[in-house]
Order: structure tokens, then C-alpha cells, then sequence
């Protein structure tokens, strides 16, 4: 299946759909932008890709900078639910390099991680934000990082 949000291409495997607006309304999740979000029920993996134009101050802002601040917008929410974070790292998506950290957190007695990153191109920001079981982490991080890596820029 691919998907193109703004300027990014991805292409994720069989098993992944686009969720409805229906089924998006539903869900709590932040609000970054424009997007969409996939589903892999089967591998249990929830995929959110969003941008959003860089105004006037936020295009002068690092993305070094802008994940260390949605690093905490993520943490205060999602306290109740044990947050951990486990670390800052750099993504590869289609060649350009994303900010990232990760973090383990419980959801209705399942063990679950994320992973969240942000980066610039052009002047847009693109927010990606991937939650999947701990049990299955190593699998569904690799998964989901051979999408990014293999991401295309229509510019």
C-alpha cells in the first residue's frame, strides 16, 4: 500500500490500511497536523504520519530542539499510563535524517512501546508517531523503519 502525505511517499507492506476519519475520531491521540494514520491489525501496529508548514518563528526552530519539546508534550499525557522514555536516536526517512525518541508505556494491561520523530523538509515539519506492542518490538521497529528508509520526496 502506498501513501503520500504532502511530499513524502511511503510504501508499507500488506496488512496495513488507512484508517477512516470515523476511525480516527475515536482515538486519542496528538494532533500534529495533516495526515493519516494505518493500521496493521495483525502485527498490532498503529502508524501516524502528519506535517505542517513551518510559519514565520517554528522555521527558525531545530529539530533537535522541537523533539526534546514533544518528548515532554508526549510524556505529561501519557503519565497515567506508566511512560517511560527510553531514549533519543536519529531516523532515516528517504535520506533525511529525523529526530526521534522512543518510549514504553502499558494500554489496557498490554505492554506497549512508541517511537516519535520529526523532521524538516523544505519548510514543512512532518511528525511520525508509531505505537506497537513490546512483545513484538524488535520486529515492528525494523518494519517500520524499512518503510522510512525507503521513503521518496516528490521535491
Amino acid at each position: 500500500m502506498e501513501i503520500t502525505v504532502r511530499d513524502l511517499k511511503l510504501s508499507f507492506p500488506e496488512g496495513f490500511r488507512v484508517l477512516s476519519k470515523e476511525e480516527r475520531a475515536g482515538m486519542k491521540m496528538i494532533k500534529d497536523g495533516e495526515g493519516e494514520v494505518l493500521s496493521d491489525p495483525n502485527r498490532h501496529i498503529l502508524v501516524s504520519i502528519a506535517y505542517k508548514k513551518a510559519g514565520l518563528f517554528t522555521g527558525m526552530v531545530d529539530t533537535k530542539d522541537a523533539v526534546v519539546s514533544m518528548e515532554k508534550q508526549t510524556a505529561s499525557p501519557m503519565k497515567d499510563y506508566g511512560y517511560v522514555r527510553e531514549g533519543f536516536e536519529t531516523l532515516d526517512v528517504g535520506g533525511k535524517e529525523a529526530d526521534a525518541f522512543s518510549y514504553h508505556y502499558e494500554a489496557q494491561g498490554v505492554a506497549m512501546s512508541g517511537e516519535s520523530a520529526i523532521l524538516r523538509h523544505e519548510n514543512t515539519f512532518y511528525y511520525i508517531h508509531v505505537y506497537y506492542r513490546t512483545a513484538l518490538k524488535e520486529e515492528s521497529s525494523s518494519l517500520v523503519k524499512g518503510v522510512l528508509s525507503k521513503a521518496e520526496w516528490s521535491k
